[in-house]
């Protein structure tokens, strides 16, 4: 493996959300210390939003010694799109995140650390709100209303058995996706993007608590 971690980043084409996410990934701790790129899903559903995407990879490659570059996947679905990346990646661990999501500074080394501390294959981290969005009252009222936007926040001790798996925020050792059944590995990816809970079982899940990226909470386009 050339990298430690790669880094996956499904976009339908939102590149005003990917940028600050981009942007957030470019200010980590140990960027410097722990080798990984950063590959974008792009399933723009126009070809004009798909040059945006690729003209955003093309401006972060290189940002701090680390390789952003893109997949085209011209048909529409998350799950297609990730399963047409997975394999060009290059890293031990391959991390989900969804692209309206922004990290925190610890994030990579958590990762890092979750890996050569626990015997899982799989994690899962939280997704949380921006702090000046806890503090909104009106925001509060209409998320409890309509529960439009999901948060994840177990609150179990590192490393303790999960049994769901959400695809906003999770991590996973890529041996798992390339031999968990040998020939059918294609399927596995398939069945992974669409059956998280269950088949992620197969390797072992944990939580991580210590591993949150934060939600932005803009009006999806």
């Amino acid at each position: 493996m050339k990298h430690a971690i790669s880094i996956i980043i499904t976009t339908s084409g939102r590149v005003e959300k990917i940028s600050r996410l981009l942007e957030s990934l470019s200010q980590v701790r140990g960027r410097d210390q722990i080798n990984h790129e950063i590959v974008i899903a792009n399933n723009a559903t126009n070809e004009a939003m798909a040059r945006g995407v690729e003209a955003l990879a093309r401006k972060f490659d290189g940002m701090y010694g680390v390789h952003c570059w893109q997949v085209r996947e011209p048909i529409a679905g998350k799950c297609r799109a990730q399963n047409k990346t997975i394999p060009l990646t290059q890293g031990a661990i391959v991390a989900f995140l969804d692209d309206d999501l922004e990290v925190r500074p610890e994030w990579l080394e958590s990762i890092d650390a979750f890996f050569k501390k626990y015997p899982h294959d799989v994690m899962q981290g939280s997704v949380i709100m921006r702090p000046e969005d806890e503090k909104n009252q009106k925001l509060q009222k209409a998320l409890y209303r309509y529960r439009t936007v999901d948060f994840v926040n177990y609150g179990s001790a590192a490393g303790a058995d999960l049994k769901t798996l959400t695809g906003g925020n999770n991590s996973i050792a890529s041996a798992c996706l390339t031999s968990a059944w040998g020939p059918a590995a294609l399927a596995f990816r398939r069945m992974w993007n669409l059956r998280r809970g269950s088949s992620m079982l197969e390797c072992g899940l944990a939580g991580s608590p210590k591993l949150p990226s934060t939600m932005s909470l803009i009006p999806r386009d």
